[in-house]
Parts: C-alpha cells; structure tokens; sequence
C-alpha cells in the first residue's frame, strides 16, 4: 500500500507470519501482544523475532520497509544490524507513525487489541478486494471512528484521490512529496525503473494498477467467473461489485456503489 512510502512511517510487513501461515487459536492473545509491542517500538520481549525473521530471509519481513533497509544495510554491509533489536527500537522510534501490514487477523481480532492496549492510538484500513480476483475475502464491521473498507479497485483505478481519502482518514496529514513520487512509479507499470526489482511476482509492486485491477476479465473463462458469483453473491452485492456475464469489460461494468456497510469519507 503506498502509505508505506510516507517518510514519518516505520513499516511493519506481515510480523504475524511469525506464529505461521495461520494464527492458531490459542496463540491469539500472544500474537495480539506482540503487535502493540510492534505499534510501541517494545522489543524486550521478543529477541526471537528479528533472529526468526533472519532465518526466514523470504518472507521480506524488514526489508519490505524500504527506508529502514536502505539505513541498516548503509551502516552495514552483512546486513546483521537490520536484525538487531536495540537498533530496529531506536529506528521504530524515530518514526512518528506506525504502519502494520497484516492479512492474519480478523476484524475482530483487531477489535480486541484495541479494547486490550487502549494506550494505541490505532486505527484500521481494512482492504478488500472483487473475490473475482481474490478468492479470499473477509468480513467487516462498520466502526466508523477507527475502520476505513478500502476497495483494492477504487485505490487502483484513482490512486492519488483515494491515498488523499486515506490520509485525512489517518489524520497524518496532506499527501507528502514522496508518496505522491511513489505512486507516480509504482502505478503506471514497466514503464518506471524502480529499487525494489529485487521483488518477483506477486510480491512486487510496480504494476499497472489499472490494468491489474480488471486482470481477470482478461485471464478468467466465464465458467469460473460464474462459479465465484454463486458463491460470493452476498459479498459482491455488499461491498458494490457487480455480476457479469460476459469478459469484455470496463470499469463501471464490474465496480458500482457499495451498501450502507461501507462507509464514504
């Protein structure tokens, strides 16, 4: 997500994916604790997670926070430093604003972190996407105060408008210079050189958004199409997509106006 570019962010990449693919019931209330620790630069307690994510050097883990990378790997080739914990709490710390990326916990999970640790001053961008292009989906709640229902296809198909909605959301201020430099770079496709090439397909994030917002009308057959309506028919029909029954489509064949459960900004 482009908020990840703004300079006053330190970027948390899927920290979740500690605990593995799936956060096991009884490892919840762990896993809520170490991502408060995460918003408040705490490491104290969690030795195991840079060493963890050491070892698991594909996941991206901190190299996913481009400009904390850049800073370690200056100071230190090896690049042992980006692992260490005094070094990522003073790093955490200097950034006034906290960003965690995860797709292992609910909405209500992430109801009771805040009910939990009421010393975050925490709010959610909860992304969804057409289960036409992404078989997995999650349900939402409508909490206005904290919860922004952001559609992948309203922030491919209008980038700078919607970054614009998700920082006044955020209360971070105007879009800033560099966030406005990274979309420009990264939502017009190959025809902008950037850093992170070291990304291969799915992770990487120069693309053209627009065009990848419809990719499956172009790759899908109308069979499978069909198969995911009828099963995500309530889902669709709530967050505002349309069924269709052909693949040559335009934008406002597939995206309308989402239900009241969504909310306008």
């Amino acid at each position: 997500m482009d908020i990840e570019s703004y300079s006053g962010a330190f970027y948390h990449f899927e920290p979740l994916h500690y605990f593995g693919n799936i956060v096991a019931h009884n490892q919840l209330d762990t896993a809520r604790k170490l991502l408060h620790d995460l918003f408040t630069c705490d490491y104290r307690d969690w030795a195991s997670f840079p060493e963890w994510a050491w070892f698991n050097s594909d996941f991206l883990t901190f190299r996913r926070n481009k400009r904390y990378w850049q800073i370690c790997t200056h100071k230190d080739s090896s690049r042992m430093l980006c692992y260490n914990i005094c070094f990522l709490a003073v790093a955490c710390r200097n950034s006034p604003v906290q960003i965690i990326k995860t797709i292992r916990m609910t909405a209500s999970e992430a109801g009771k972190l805040m009910e939990e640790y009421k010393d975050l001053n925490l709010k959610v961008i909860h992304l969804v996407r057409d289960p036409r292009g992404t078989m997995n989906s999650r349900q939402q709640k409508d909490i206005a105060a904290w919860y922004y229902l952001l559609r992948y296809e309203d922030l491919a198909l209008d980038p700078p408008q919607i970054t614009e909605k998700l920082f006044k959301f955020l209360d971070i201020g105007p879009v800033p210079s560099e966030v406005a430099q990274f979309l420009e770079t990264h939502t017009q496709g190959a025809t902008h050189h950037s850093s992170n090439s070291f990304l291969q397909p799915p992770y990487r994030t120069v693309r053209n958004s627009t065009q990848a917002a419809l990719e499956w009308c172009r790759k899908m057959k109308l069979t499978d199409i069909q198969r995911v309506q009828r099963s995500c028919y309530v889902v669709l029909n709530k967050l505002g997509y349309k069924l269709v029954n052909n693949t040559d489509l335009s934008a406002d064949d597939v995206i309308g106006e989402a239900s009241n459960i969504c909310m306008s900004h």
